[in-house]
């Protein structure tokens, strides 16, 4: 029985140790990646060795949220994953990511951000208005206050307007408003 115990204990610290090493050396993983991509971007960067760095600190960082318990801390490593994966054009996966802090981490600081970058990458990136506008209603419902919903209302009053015909919007509205001003003056 005693002999038991000493080898279900030592299995445990065994694994506890493994775990604790594993977290750690994600942590310095995702260090020395993010010093990489620093030293580059003060000498001349290479944007492909760049892109290259920033697809591995995005996969660490999904790495890592596994093996850390606290939830907030998920949260950050998926967001900063997420930016990483929609900096380097991989949209699907930001898309994804952005999405799964929105329903797994209610609450969570960046989930107000997260809701609008969904969107915008779909109506942006992705031309996938239908999806876009759900995004964007969501975060306009949950988020009310926030400082970017009317930057997302205009998203959605936009869509499917060319260039060329928001521009005229634009200018028309920009000679309503000096029209306005003279008159009253």
């Amino acid at each position: 029985m005693t002999k038991f115990f000493y080898l279900l204990t030592t299995t445990l610290v065994s694994v506890f140790l493994l775990f604790a090493c594993n977290s750690a050396d994600d942590g310095n993983q995702i260090e020395d990646l993010e010093q990489k991509l620093t030293e580059m971007s003060k000498a001349s960067p290479d944007p492909n060795k760049t892109r290259e760095l920033m697809g591995e600190l995005a996969m660490a960082y999904e790495a890592a949220v596994e093996k850390v318990e606290d939830k907030s801390q998920q949260g950050e490593f998926l967001y900063k994953a997420a930016e990483n994966y929609e900096v380097t054009s991989q949209f699907d996966k930001a898309v994804s990511l952005y999405q799964r802090i929105a329903n797994d981490y209610a609450g969570h600081k960046r989930e107000s951000d997260a809701l609008f970058k969904q969107g915008f990458i779909y109506n942006n990136k992705l031309g996938d208005t239908l999806s876009a506008r759900k995004a964007y209603e969501t975060f306009i419902t949950k988020f009310p206050q926030d400082e970017l919903v009317k930057d997302a209302q205009w998203e959605i009053d936009h869509f499917g307007k060319s260039e060329d015909e928001i521009l005229d919007e634009l200018l028309r509205n920009q000679q309503g408003e000096a029209g306005e001003t003279e008159s009253k003056l």
